[in-house]
């Protein structure tokens, strides 16, 4: 039987292993091409596999800077995948952009020093990732003095002048699309963590006072960004977070929108019997339902992938005598 782990976030990895997984590829068509606004925010309560879709998002559309136009890696990856048989989609998206993939999970501190150095300090991290933007002759001297500027951490942590830090995402998107006349994609995975830990800490208002603009920068009227991507668990679109940002398409799990959004994130009904099936557990299926529905999307039952995969894990050797996983 295909392993089963629980814990990896990037799609590439649990296609390499050989994983247990269910297929959600099609959702890339779904928010790149059928959806037409220019930024997305999609909700969804933790563990439900928000950051394993945004990865799939980045494996299936990031271009290979020293090879441009070599789609070697995504052959290999997506071929088993349902996106892999629309071949007129994959000729026009799959690895055709640079990606800029950001998590701000990290960015909780107790207060809000703490956290401003680490927002710098994942900026900093991020644009080294980029470093071959230095050479050739695609940047001019300005552009790549601004690429030295994201790489200087002291500088987008200085206390005194936040305008680095709160233009660094903007700027980032800017050089891509001048270094490959392409304009880049941007995932920005759980947005809302610095928001909600500033509020649980009593910072609130200063935090919000440089998330903002930082965010909003990049997301507002830029003409650099072919288009972004945000998940979250909280629905900010009306907060000062977000101010004049008019071209958001929010997906939460109230949203009664597509079916195919509706289930692109988490397991369906048949999914999770399907699941419980290959690991010989089918009898349990009672059991799962009873501790792990309850979720609704779009009026769609849904249940936490986590939580029924870590089911799986523990009892696939065990058969009916079953425990029942941490339910999250």
């Amino acid at each position: 039987m295909k392993p089963i782990n629980v814990g990896v976030e990037f799609f590439h990895k649990l296609i390499e292993s050989n994983s247990y997984y269910v297929d959600k590829t099609d959702l890339i068509r779904t928010v790149f091409k059928d959806d037409t606004a220019d930024v997305m925010l999609i909700t969804r309560p933790r563990r439900f596999g928000k950051t394993l879709t945004m990865t799939t998002f980045w494996d299936f559309l990031s271009l290979d800077p020293l090879n441009p136009g070599d789609t070697t890696r995504q052959n290999k990856w997506f071929q088993k995948t349902a996106i892999f048989a629309d071949k007129e989609f994959c000729r026009e998206y799959m690895g055709k952009f640079p990606v800029i993939f950001l998590t701000l999970k990290s960015v909780g501190y107790a207060n809000f020093q703490d956290c401003y150095n680490e927002l710098a300090f994942l900026v900093s991290s991020l644009a080294k990732s980029f470093t071959y933007l230095k050479s050739g002759d695609n940047l001019d001297e300005d552009d790549k003095q601004a690429f030295s500027n994201l790489l200087n951490y002291d500088l987008l942590r200085d206390p005194k002048d936040k305008s680095h830090l709160a233009n660094s995402l903007k700027t980032l998107t800017q050089l891509l699309a001048n270094y490959h006349g392409v304009k880049p994609i941007l995932l920005i995975d759980e947005y809302d963590v610095p928001v909600a830990k500033a509020a649980r800490h009593g910072y609130y208002q200063e935090m919000i006072e440089i998330i903002g603009p930082f965010l909003s920068n990049a997301l507002k009227t830029n003409p650099h960004l072919e288009k972004a991507v945000l998940t979250g668990c909280l629905r900010a679109a009306k907060e000062s977070i977000f101010t004049g940002l008019n071209n958001l398409s929010v997906c939460s799990v109230l949203d009664p929108g597509d079916m195919l959004m509706s289930t692109s994130i988490g397991f369906t009904d048949e999914e999770t019997r399907t699941a419980l099936a290959y690991y010989g557990l089918s009898d349990c299926y009672q059991e799962v339902q009873k501790n792990y529905d309850g979720y609704h999307f779009g009026g769609i039952r849904m249940y936490c992938p986590w939580d029924v995969m870590s089911f799986c894990r523990s009892n696939r050797l065990t058969g009916a005598q079953y425990a029942v996983a941490d339910n999250y």
